[in-house]
């Protein structure tokens, strides 16, 4: 009689165990792209930064219409870097605007990361600015990773600093900063950047840029500023070749020719 009830308990547990469905969490998340610009937009995406940065192993590319949408499928937890832009690259995500927090303080991270949440999710393109953008286009060539460009400082004007600087601007918005002294010896740097476009509070002024690059992270000690702008009376810029910059660190004042190589 016992051994009949316990055969009758453990079928009826293991019936029990069949009938309760484990709760499944799902492992992706579809986000929809729209396209929000006016324009045909490309969209690039990439497993790390280092790919990000460097326009290399990209996982996917999708062309966006002009009012259309692209969804696609990320694992849920993981990260991945988008990149987007229009043919002219005037309109694209290439910023470092978004906030993070790290152990110094907090920093700029890359616009285009992603981080996948366990959620579905949309995300509109459009310039968060409301206008076009000539910094892509001049400091990565449009398609390009990076440019390299030189400033020359004469002995007679600011002694302390007097020789070539060399910077090779970054699509990760770092720079390599190597300064050739005139009297011997050499430096390497490296500077971490940010740029703003100009408000076009004048036509003149419509599309131009600034951007300021520290020697740390955290934007605490400013090395360079350049600026493209075709229309200020204080660091007017004569082609995309040519950008006006003033090196804070120089111990002079004044503008210096900044020359793409």
């Amino acid at each position: 009689m016992h051994i009949r009830l316990n055969l009758l308990s453990l079928l009826a547990a293991i019936w029990l165990l069949s009938a309760c469905k484990v709760q499944e969490f799902p492992k992706d998340a579809t986000y929809t792209f729209n396209n929000n610009t006016g324009q045909p937009v490309t969209l690039d995406v990439y497993n790390t930064q280092d790919d990000y940065t460097n326009n290399s192993n990209r996982v996917s590319r999708t062309s966006i219409a002009p009012g259309k949408n692209a969804q696609m499928t990320f694992g849920i937890g993981n990260t991945v870097w988008v990149d987007w832009y229009t043919a002219d690259y005037s309109l694209s995500n290439w910023h470092n605007n978004k906030r993070i927090q790290k152990a110094g303080g907090q920093t700029l991270g890359l616009v285009g990361q992603i981080n996948i949440a366990a959620m579905d999710d949309q995300i509109n393109l459009a310039q968060s600015f409301g206008y076009t953008d000539t910094s892509r286009i001049i400091l990565l060539n449009g398609s390009g990773s990076s440019s390299t460009w030189e400033m020359n400082i004469p002995s007679g004007v600011g002694s302390a600093y007097a020789g070539k600087h060399r910077f090779v601007f970054s699509k990760d918005f770092t720079c390599k900063y190597t300064y050739t002294s005139t009297f011997g010896g050499q430096t390497n740097s490296t500077l971490y950047g940010m740029i703003s476009q100009l408000i076009p509070y004048k036509p003149t002024r419509a599309g131009g840029f600034t951007m300021s690059f520290y020697n740390d992270e955290f934007f605490r000690n400013l090395i360079l500023r350049a600026d493209f702008n075709t229309g200020s009376s204080w660091s007017s810029t004569i082609n995309r070749d040519t950008l006006s910059a003033y090196l804070y660190n120089a111990g002079s004042s004044g503008y210096y020719p900044l020359v793409r190589q």
